[in-house]
């Protein structure tokens, strides 16, 4: 357990944000477009400024924010 135990807090970390992103794409909220767009912006940004807090996983992250704004427009 303690050879794994410096991944838990990256892992949360990417964790909270994936399903972040999944939680504005679900729209419960039912927002219109421009305030989907605007709120995962706006995550879409907290991860690209803190994707180091990630560490081993910050290669995952990079790529996550690249595939996702790939398919922006």
């Amino acid at each position: 357990m303690t050879e794994t135990a410096h991944f838990w807090s990256p892992v949360r970390t990417a964790y909270a944000w994936v399903h972040s992103a999944a939680h504005i794409l679900s729209n419960h909220e039912e927002m219109d477009g421009a305030g989907v767009a605007r709120r995962l912006r706006g995550l879409l940004g907290a991860m690209s400024r803190h994707r180091s807090k990630t560490g081993p996983l910050e290669p995952a992250i990079v790529r996550f924010l690249k595939v996702t704004r790939s398919y922006w427009s």
